[in-house]
């Protein structure tokens, strides 16, 4: 009786385990989802970190001075949905173009599109007011929950950062300098929106955990449906 021929792996297949990337994406969404129920909830009966809210803005507006209110001006319009979805566009945009697909400016679109319209809705939902206005060192308007700023500008720097490692970006050192700014960033515009007394902290928390939800959603969508996982097969070398 003769034995079958060993099964052939495709290739690229034993190096892009979709299934392995999906379920940790998987978790990573319902983790995100989780904390920010759980910060919803906190909001709602001002309990929890919700407790700190107005004590953490107010102690922040007492420490203000000249210099680190111009700054972090300059930060947080770095950090708003315009500036963000502009960056986005650009880069985006360039890439697409470097690589000769269509990928990442869909990517880019779904990505800034779908979290737009998850701020929106959820701060109609929710709506919080902002911190009093006596607090405010910039002009703010709208709800307060979740925070615009905190929200796009993590989606968008999650989303270009990974599109700059998967398609431009080569050699650990070059990639963790792109990281590092990365999450600095995030956290600068953040702590940016509570420092002016426009936000609570636990709005860009919620901002957050909103965004790398998903934008761990797109991307791993988007791997999955990118051949091979890499670069589209007109860019390769």
């Amino acid at each position: 009786m003769k034995s079958r021929p060993p099964t052939e792996t495709p290739a690229g297949h034993s190096r892009n385990p979709y299934w392995l990337v999906a379920t940790v994406g998987l978790v990573v969404v319902l983790a995100m989802i989780a904390a920010f129920a759980a910060l919803l909830e906190q909001v709602g009966h001002g309990t929890g970190l919700a407790r700190y809210d107005l004590p953490a803005v107010a102690a922040l507006a007492t420490a203000r001075n000249r210099g680190a209110v111009i700054l972090l001006r300059i930060v947080t319009t770095i950090g708003s949905p315009v500036a963000m979805t502009l960056i986005a566009v650009a880069v985006c945009g360039w890439i697409a173009w470097r690589v000769r697909g269509v990928t990442p400016l869909v990517i880019g679109t779904v990505g800034v599109g779908g979290i737009g319209a998850i701020d929106t809705a959820t701060k109609d939902g929710v709506a919080r007011a902002r911190p009093p206005v006596w607090l405010h060192a910039v002009e703010a308007g709208g709800y307060s929950f979740p925070s615009g700023h905190a929200i796009f500008s993590a989606l968008v720097v999650l989303l270009c950062a990974t599109l700059l490692t998967r398609w431009v970006v080569r050699g650990r050192g070059p990639r963790g300098v792109l990281w590092v700014s990365s999450v600095v960033l995030v956290l600068a515009v953040g702590f940016s929106r509570v420092f002016l007394g426009v936000h609570y902290p636990t709005d860009v928390l919620a901002g957050w955990a909103l965004a790398i939800a998903w934008g761990t959603a797109v991307l791993v969508t988007s791997g999955l449906l990118i051949p091979g996982g890499h670069l589209p097969s007109s860019a390769r070398r």
